[in-house]
């Protein structure tokens, strides 16, 4: 297999998946808008492509406390980092006055770090939270699951038990761990396939591919209307949302291989790249920090703020809003890694 390739279409399709993050979250109401009709196909896969892409690049060649000591570097310092720099700036601008006047409050700082540290749910940053422990919970299968058909068993049990809590009314855990149980089987797909070459092989070079794409597009489709229908749900991790488990996981492997195919296609493109190379500073900052700063300078300069907007308006402002958000948060990914402080990214 080709590895520059491998890594390209890697790359993108994590660009195209922040990309459509970022596209979710800039539009916050979205009941009555033209976003209520892309929201729900939108979230039947970008998640899991986050995870499918992780478990493609999962390893076990390290010790574990090798492997460790990388999770720490690569995950826990960017999340405390990026974190922090968050509460400190959520601070201000729920105050709106200067860290030196009165209306700074120590309290306010140690509840923030309080929930960071607890983190349950906690702003965007769940994801990253997420990750660590999942990571940490498939190098232990993948060591101590000595067969591929225990693995998969461990998976799927483990899948399970997760559908199982929330039917039971439970609630999101610490760190996140009730989500790594159900994202567990998107991880582990995407372990498989990079075990078997089965992108490469059987999607990429197959001739048909387009159809494929045009196939995997109609059933994570046809999985979102029939499950929307039975159910009135879609995936939504942060909300405990899953409807019909089986429909559900086929629709969103489904649009996994299809951005897969796009990626592909699309690998020259640097921007997407770029931000594919770079997930976790845009992650981390772009709905807490950047996009209330940037619908106050909308209310200020009187920019969109009309009841009904025209499509045109309104898809403008959509792009507007993502184009603001990639352009200067690239530039502080730079910045920061000009700096020499890398480390705050996952550097």
């Amino acid at each position: 297999m080709n590895e520059k390739k491998r890594i390209d279409w890697i790359d993108v399709a994590k660009g195209i998946g922040m990309l459509l993050v970022i596209i979710s979250h800039v539009e916050e109401h979205f009941v009555g808008t033209p976003m209520a009709v892309l929201k729900g196909p939108i979230y039947t896969f970008h998640m899991p492509l986050f995870f499918f892409v992780s478990g493609y690049l999962f390893s076990t060649k390290k010790s574990f406390r090798e492997f460790f000591k990388n999770k720490c570097k690569r995950i826990l310092v960017p999340y405390f980092c990026l974190g922090t720099i968050l509460v400190l700036f959520d601070i201000y601008w729920q105050g709106k006055n200067p860290f030196g006047n009165p209306w700074f409050k120590m309290d306010k700082f140690l509840g923030g770090m309080l929930r960071l540290i607890y983190q349950c749910r906690f702003w965007t940053l769940w994801f990253i939270a997420c990750l660590f422990f999942l990571n940490i919970f498939f190098y232990v299968i993948v060591r101590y699951g000595k067969t591929e058909k225990v693995r998969a068993a461990s998976v799927l049990l483990l899948a399970i038990a997760g559908l199982t809590y929330y039917k039971i009314g439970g609630g999101g855990l610490f760190w996140n761990i009730d989500v790594c149980l159900t994202a567990m089987p998107f991880f582990y797909i995407g372990y498989l396939c990079r075990k078997t070459d089965f992108v490469d092989a059987k999607i990429l070079k197959n001739r048909f591919k387009w159809l494929l794409f045009i196939g995997f597009i109609a059933v994570d489709m046809v999985c979102y209307i029939v499950n929307l229908t039975m159910t009135g749900q879609f995936l939504e991790f942060w909300g405990n949302l899953y409807g019909f488990a089986p429909l559900t996981y086929l629709g969103a492997f489904a649009g996994i291989f299809a951005v897969i195919i796009l990626a592909d296609a699309c690998h020259g493109f640097v921007p997407l790249r770029y931000l594919g190379e770079n997930t976790m500073l845009f992650y981390a900052w772009h709905q807490t920090m950047l996009i209330p700063i940037i619908q106050k300078f909308y209310i200020e300069h009187d920019m969109f703020q009309a009841v009904w907007l025209s499509p045109g308006l309104y898809y403008g402002r959509i792009i507007l809003s993502t184009l603001i958000i990639c352009v200067v948060l690239a530039v502080v990914n730079e910045v920061i890694c000009r700096l020499k402080l890398g480390f705050m990214v996952g550097k």
